[in-house]
């Protein structure tokens, strides 16, 4: 099971990206890796936007008009998802290789990219289909060769 990130609804995308086990992990709308979190933002109270079921002790950033948020609970890429849908949001799309910077500050986090309707085509969980360059070659792939139709950011994989 994985930790889950959720947004609040003060992003410009409304979109949040969750964990794998055993990590802390980035979400949009939330979550910054804490150790890494105060070169982006010192955390402070005023900081935080309000966010409906969300548990009070948080550790959050932002990244231009967008929130990050680390939760307590494990999930995996479909629990994390149907919990941020639950919340308003999604997992995070990576709009701009300024975000993919922001990102990559973190272990490996659940992105909102998938191959579940075509393997091997990439699409964001909005059905934009996979287009920018930020990807380390034969990337994304599934990993070991296994069908796994969902996709994680690893610092070593991106720039």
């Amino acid at each position: 099971m994985n930790k889950t990130f959720c947004p609040t609804r003060t992003a410009e995308n409304n979109q949040v990206v969750s964990t794998t086990p055993g990590r802390r992990r980035l979400y949009r709308l939330a979550a910054l890796y804490p150790t890494r979190y105060s070169q982006y933002h010192p955390a402070r109270s005023s900081d935080r936007a309000p966010c409906t079921g969300v548990e009070q002790a948080w550790d959050g950033g932002v990244f231009k008009s967008s929130w990050y948020y680390i939760s307590t609970e494990k999930r995996n890429w479909e629990e994390s998802r149907r919990d941020c849908l639950r919340r308003g949001t999604d997992l995070g799309i990576i709009n701009s290789r300024g975000e993919q910077v922001f990102v990559n500050g973190f272990w490996e986090v659940w992105i909102g990219l998938t191959d579940r309707d075509e393997e091997r085509i990439w699409n964001w969980v909005d059905g934009t289909p996979l287009t920018t360059g930020y990807w380390g070659s034969r990337q994304p792939n599934s990993h070991l060769g296994r069908n796994e139709d969902c996709a994680e950011k690893w610092p070593r994989l991106l720039l």
